[in-house]
């Protein structure tokens, strides 16, 4: 069991973003060195902010309402993830990786304006034929009982720290030819908007400077922002406990023009983010109904 360390307060995104940067620039000044993750746990109580959660709602096409919707519970935890990253013993450069993959897990709904404990801690890195990936594990908790947790992978790429064999690649549904289509415009706007209430200023998100830095011709669409609005606008309906996992095949450059593809198979609800052909695919998720 690692040492856990409760946050009162946790610096400004912008502030970890510079950080990050400075590595970026800096490696093995700032961040770096080793190759093994700290064995940390950072956590602190927070309680959802009204405003916040109207804007997020806003921003990701989510009805108002209490509880909280699915994905909003991955913000409160996103200040303490980019803690984790941005520090010195963290040994992989916090900018520049790839959101591959993410799993929530909806054990209880978690109510808008309650105290909640949020704790978040890394596990990796595990080998990835592209480099290495590592998990920030999120969970949320209410008088000792958990009601959601989240494991966000990310790929770093080209690195060479992590050894052995990569873990099992998992086989993805395929677009359904019986899939329900909506046509969906993504504004251009939607990564300063979305990173305004989320934090999430990555710049490749922002503006095309900051895309082009990283190898994209222009701005691309957050990955959370784009699970939180396919699950709105899909409609959601499952009862909790069930598990929402998703993997982030290929970016959405913004403004844009994407397909939202649904449908019910198996007792499983699919979704998928496909550009003009079922072939180009974005984002596939499935909701599985879970026992506890």
């Amino acid at each position: 069991m690692g040492r856990i360390t409760r946050v009162q307060r946790t610096a400004p995104t912008l502030e970890l973003y510079a950080k990050a940067a400075a590595g970026s620039v800096l490696p093995g000044a700032v961040w770096g060195g080793g190759t093994e993750l700290p064995d940390e746990t950072l956590e602190r109580l927070v309680a959802g902010d009204p405003e916040q959660v109207a804007a997020y709602n806003e921003v990701c096409g989510f009805a108002a309402a209490d509880p909280l919707p699915i994905t909003y519970p991955h913000l409160l935890g996103f200040p303490l993830s980019l803690q984790l990253m941005s520090a010195r013993g963290f040994p992989l450069p916090m900018l520049g990786m790839v959101h591959v993959t993410n799993a929530i897990t909806v054990h209880r709904p978690v109510p808008a304006a309650e105290d909640l404990l949020v704790s978040v801690r890394a596990a990796g890195p595990f080998p990835h034929r592209r480099g290495a990936e590592v998990d920030l594990i999120t969970e949320v908790h209410q008088d000792d009982a958990l009601l959601w947790e989240e494991t966000t992978t990310y790929l770093a790429r080209g690195s060479e720290i992590a050894s052995g064999e990569p873990r099992p690649r998992v086989e993805w549904p395929i677009p359904s030819s019986r899939a329900h289509i909506r046509e969906v415009r993504i504004g251009g706007d939607i990564g300063r908007r979305y990173g305004s209430v989320s934090g999430d200023r990555n710049p490749i998100h922002i503006n095309t400077i900051g895309a082009r830095a990283f190898g994209f011709k222009r701005p691309i669409a957050h990955g959370m922002w784009m699970l939180a609005n396919c699950l709105a606008v899909a409609g959601l309906s499952f009862r909790p406990p069930y598990r929402v996992s998703t993997a982030f095949r290929k970016p959405v450059p913004i403004p844009g023009q994407v397909r939202l593809l649904t449908a019910t198979e198996q007792g499983q609800l699919r979704i998928w983010l496909t550009g003009p052909t079922a072939e180009q695919v974005h984002l596939v998720t499935t909701v599985d109904r879970i026992g506890e």
